[in-house]
């Protein structure tokens, strides 16, 4: 179990608050409690938060079931967690078939409040810190209960602003820059008809325990599929840490201050990073052992952006986007989410690591049928008539009697 988390914290994006100036309106969270190994009642806040086992078996089948559709031959880093705390925003919101879908993939069992505290730190070796928000049109009617939940429950500043100005939207992407240390910040842009947006940062840096010597990093080549790169390298040797091998693969960790750890898995040749099963991953994890390891690394700067509205369909999440997206908890205006989209940075270097991810969900006013005038048209008198076939007229006349 000790292990499944550490992957948890390791291969998953964590995040942080830090409210931006105010908005028109503007109610702002306070951020999670930050845990810290030298807090007096770390151990007590630390047991009262840990995710019960069932807890990380959802986050785990989340995390693995969202992944695995956005996987592709090329660069993807991707935090399942962000993706999830946006969710369960939403998720306060929905009814009926919404609620029923949502609660599906995200799982009951776990309690957001607890993990947003279990997993927000901030000392001088590491920072996990997190934010959630929620932007709404000005004069928009949401429900008090739905913005109080959110704060409440999911520490969510809550601001109002017109979004169909740009400066609004320039402001949202404001807030997740400062909240993700400058590393990710998006070109938000003005659309029509959205109401609301609901967005999630996450932000992590870390240190090794153990450094890569930055005297010792030097080009060597990198093999991408169909070429060849030349590419600065970091070594270490002796790295005491766990390792496992067998037929396809080599699976090791490298731990980071403060409990953080990461971890990296390995194809053996004739095998592609496709023939890696996520799935499999916690129980490998299991059978790794002490060993002394001497890494080769590539230095890391991935940047991604992705739309994950597809991968929510191909999983069962499919009314929240439909025409009545059963929002009903937000509103009592008709609502669907029209985008669900995530933006992420990795960088590993000599020193540590810094990863960040921001997932934005967007919520518009769903357009109701126009209401035209009733009327009658009585034909109980003369009138005319004519043909036409594609607009040109064919036949005309005038009925005296039917």
């Amino acid at each position: 179990m000790k292990k499944k988390l550490s992957l948890l914290l390791g291969l998953i994006l964590l995040g942080g608050c830090v409210p931006i100036g105010p908005a028109p309106s503007a109610s702002e969270a306070t951020p999670p409690p930050s845990l810290s190994y030298e807090d007096e009642d770390f151990q007590e806040r630390f047991d009262a938060t840990v995710p019960s086992e069932g807890a990380l078996d959802a986050l785990w089948d989340f995390s693995i079931n969202t992944f695995k559709p956005l996987r592709k031959e090329g660069n993807r880093f991707y935090s399942p967690l962000s993706l999830y705390f946006a969710l369960s925003m939403l998720e306060e919101g929905a009814l009926d078939e919404s609620l029923a879908e949502l609660q599906k993939i995200l799982g009951e069992e776990v309690d957001v409040k607890a993990l947003m505290e279990h997993l927000s730190y901030d000392t001088e070796q590491m920072q996990v810190l997190l934010a959630n928000s929620l932007w709404v049109q000005e004069e928009f009617p949401v429900k008090e209960a739905f913005s109080e939940k959110l704060m409440k429950d999911h520490y969510a500043s809550v601001y109002e602003l017109d979004l169909q100005k740009q400066a609004s939207m320039d402001k949202i992407s404001s807030w997740i820059a400062k909240n993700t240390k400058d590393r990710i910040k998006p070109e938000l842009s003005v659309e029509d008809s959205i109401r609301l947006y609901l967005v999630n940062t996450l932000y992590l840096k870390a240190a090794w325990r153990e450094n890569f010597n930055e005297d010792l990093t030097k080009d060597d080549s990198f093999k991408a599929i169909g070429e060849e790169i030349n590419h600065p390298f970091m070594h270490l040797k002796g790295d005491n840490e766990l390792y496992m091998e067998n037929d396809t693969l080599q699976l090791a960790s490298k731990t980071l201050q403060d409990g953080m750890t990461m971890y990296f898995v390995l194809p053996k040749e004739g095998n592609g990073l496709t023939d890696v099963d996520f799935v499999n991953i916690p129980g490998l994890i299991d059978e790794m052992s002490d060993a002394q390891i001497n890494w080769t690394m590539p230095k890391i700067h991935i940047k991604d952006e992705m739309e994950l509205t597809e991968v929510l369909r191909s999983l069962g999440i499919n009314q929240i986007f439909e025409e009545d997206g059963k929002l009903g908890n937000i509103s009592d205006i008709q609502l669907q989410v029209s985008q669900i989209k995530q933006w992420s940075d990795l960088l590993v270097e000599e020193k540590g690591v810094e990863a960040a991810a921001a997932t934005m969900i967007s919520v518009l006013e769903t357009s109701l049928p126009p209401q035209f005038p009733e009327v009658e048209m009585k034909l109980d008198r003369p009138f005319s008539v004519f043909i036409t076939f594609r607009d040109i007229p064919l036949f005309f006349g005038d009925v005296y009697q039917p």
